[in-house]
């Protein structure tokens, strides 16, 4: 019970997330905000196909989902760190490489081993995610950028990767406590989204 109330939860917050970041123009205009808005989009279609095929097509193992999710969700993360951290083209070639090669190799462990999701891909993609989002809160506290609307998403990213690749990784080994672990995932999740509805409202009152 617990775990499809933490379901309802964050897939609700998901969606008004979303469409808080989609009702305001000046929220949508703004370069930061939009790839936010970009990997929040993503998300919530991923989510969206994921409990079609569970819970309407009775797909139980949606491994077609994995390769599109994993590398989508890298490059989406990365791309929005980019526009922070104000990097080069290089960079946005480099996390291109990096995302084709993360789907590649889940399409090879789909077909070889008929399982998408026990490759390194979803270890390299949150630990790289973990250590991007690691430097810039810590870049900010530096400066002392503490006003940045953003420091409260960069910080729920960092808590909700790197608790939620620990969690991956203890998944493995666990079997009969695995519902256990997608209901903490899923309030991670709530507080992620729940950090992006502040940072919108910020942004929003800030102008």
């Amino acid at each position: 019970m617990t775990y499809y109330l933490s379901l309802i939860l964050y897939f609700f917050l998901l969606l008004i997330a979303f469409v808080f970041a989609n009702s305001d123009k000046q929220t949508r205009n703004n370069k930061l905000s939009k790839r936010y808005v970009r990997y929040l989009g993503f998300i919530l279609a991923i989510e969206f196909l994921r409990l079609l095929s569970i819970y309407v097509l009775d797909i139980k193992i949606a491994n077609y989902l994995f390769p599109f999710y994993i590398a989508g969700e890298f490059f989406l993360v990365l791309s929005f760190f980019q526009v922070e951290l104000k990097q080069k083209r290089k960079m946005q070639t480099l996390i291109a490489i990096v995302t084709g090669c993360l789907f590649i190799e889940s399409i090879a462990m789909w077909f070889v081993f008929d399982n998408a999701t026990i490759g390194y891909g979803k270890t390299i993609s949150h630990l790289t995610i973990v250590l991007a989002a690691a430097y810039i809160l810590v870049k900010n506290l530096k400066e002392l950028e503490t006003n940045n609307p953003f420091l409260i998403v960069y910080g729920a990213l960092f808590l909700y990767y790197s608790v939620s690749l620990f969690l991956f990784l203890l998944m493995s080994q666990l079997t009969k406590s695995t519902i256990h672990i997608w209901t903490i995932n899923n309030l991670l999740s709530c507080i992620l989204y729940g950090s992006s509805i502040y940072t919108f409202h910020l942004l929003k009152k800030s102008y």
